[in-house]
């Protein structure tokens, strides 16, 4: 059924919208931002082949004794925040690997690959960045990955203890922190 324009007899001008079609408007823009948000939160690590149902969980108890009971070269814990973050405080013995550090469908890092836990965390438990980083290492093949919930700030909260990477001082021919972290994250 074709619609025609509605003009006011003698004015030549049309009449104002109803309310409703305002508000089916605003629902319209609304839906429009929604999937623009979701289409870039798939950006972040999200893929077809790997949902958020595919990851496993581990709380802070279960990491704490985890790393009190592994041996060897069977835990790998990864830091999935930025470089200055982790530098500033992290689980003790953490690499950090970014998203960056992991393109999709890459391979996984020996020090990662040859671990038969790793646990993947964030700052916070909502972190999108740990749980990209982990969709990406289940993706490349790895069975025993755990996204870490509450994050760093659960560790911190928790009382355990945090390990820095400390900067050099001033005319310091020691190596760089910042290098020789990045050495063990590869």
């Amino acid at each position: 059924m074709a619609q025609h324009a509605v003009v006011v007899p003698g004015t030549g001008h049309r009449p104002r919208r109803s309310s409703v079609w305002g508000i089916v408007t605003t629902v319209q823009r609304g839906l429009l931002l929604m999937l623009a948000l979701m289409t870039t939160a798939g950006l972040v690590g999200c893929n077809k082949d790997v949902s958020d149902r595919d990851l496993q969980s581990i709380d802070t108890v279960a990491v704490k004794r985890l790393m009190d009971t592994s041996r060897g070269n069977t835990l790998r814990i990864v830091d999935a925040r930025p470089p200055d973050q982790f530098e500033q405080g992290h689980l003790p013995g953490a690499m950090n690997m970014t998203l960056n550090d992991l393109p999709e469908r890459a391979r996984l890092p020996a020090s990662v690959s040859s671990a038969r836990t790793v646990v993947v965390y964030g700052q916070h438990p909502s972190s999108a960045l740990a749980r990209g980083l982990a969709k990406r290492m289940v993706l490349a093949g790895h069975k025993g990955v755990r996204v870490f919930e509450g994050g760093f700030d659960a560790w911190k909260q928790a009382g355990h203890p945090v390990e820095r990477i400390d900067a050099p001082a001033d005319g310091d021919d020691r190596t760089d922190a910042r290098s020789s972290a990045t050495a063990g994250r590869r």
